[in-house]
């Protein structure tokens, strides 16, 4: 299958100090005749995304190649990216697609990258399916969990109402509680008072 998303992060730095747009600026050409090559990433130990996939730049340096990170797949193609290629599926054929330099060094330059996968769109809805499947099946053992938890308390109340002074007052029953004194008192008083 054949993937084509915007880099994300390209705002931010690097954890050495580099800015990503500086490295954007330096090394990618929007007219496309001076493009690193571009490698993937798969960071499963990301603090702020286990499904995080860096996008790196390989620049050719005198003595080695420089490995230069440039952002981050967007969140939603990183999380399908991530399962299939943590399954074992293979990723070929990553390029930059598009480049946009902004005029001011302030802006934040727009990147594009390209590749290929080796899991189709059938992969794609097979795992789609199964995931709106194991949903339904939470939801369906989240209500019967409601159920039986009604159930439980429904049962613990009534063995509490027979047990032998668990029977509620009149009072608590009506919702008048402590009043029903005052109302027997008053009772006996007029019904001594007639006498």
């Amino acid at each position: 299958m054949r993937y084509s998303c915007e880099i994300a992060g390209i705002h931010a730095e690097n954890e050495d100090g580099t800015e990503r747009k500086k490295i954007v600026r330096k090394y990618l050409d929007p007219e496309g005749d001076r493009y690193a090559k571009p490698v993937l990433v798969r960071e499963k130990n990301n603090r702020h995304d286990k499904n995080a996939i860096a996008v790196y730049i390989v620049v050719d340096g005198i003595w080695n190649d420089k490995n230069l990170q440039i952002g981050y797949l967007d969140r939603e193609t990183a999380k399908e990216v991530a399962y299939f290629w943590d399954a074992g599926g293979k990723i070929s054929d990553v390029e930059i697609g598009r480049v946009w330099l902004p005029d001011s060094p302030h802006a934040n330059p727009y990147v594009h990258v390209r590749f290929e996968t080796s899991w189709n769109q059938e992969d794609i809805d097979r795992r789609r399916e199964e995931k709106r499947q194991k949903e339904r099946e939470r939801r369906e053992a989240r209500k019967l969990a409601k159920q039986a938890e009604e159930e439980r308390t429904a049962r613990e109340e009534e063995r509490k109402s027979a047990e032998p002074g668990g029977m509620k007052a009149v009072g608590e029953v009506y919702g008048i509680g402590p009043y029903i004194w005052v109302i027997v008192i008053i009772f006996l008083i007029v019904c001594y008072s007639l006498s």
